[in-house]
């Protein structure tokens, strides 16, 4: 929601504390890529895009 609304720093925030709680959360991985690739910072964008197939949750 907060991604969709534009507010990135906030989206960011949650999206990592929700990988702190739950480090195998493949969704939140994609959101901070979502995210980095909005704020054109490809290579960590790529990082976590990458972070977040490895994990058994990843669609």
């Amino acid at each position: 929601m907060l991604y969709d609304q534009k507010k990135l720093e906030e989206a960011l925030k949650s999206y990592r504390k929700a990988i702190e709680l739950d480090p195998n959360f493949a969704s939140a991985y994609y959101g901070v890529g979502n995210v980095l690739r909005d704020q054109k910072k490809l290579d960590e964008s790529l990082q976590s895009y990458r972070q977040a197939i490895r994990h058994p949750q990843y669609p």
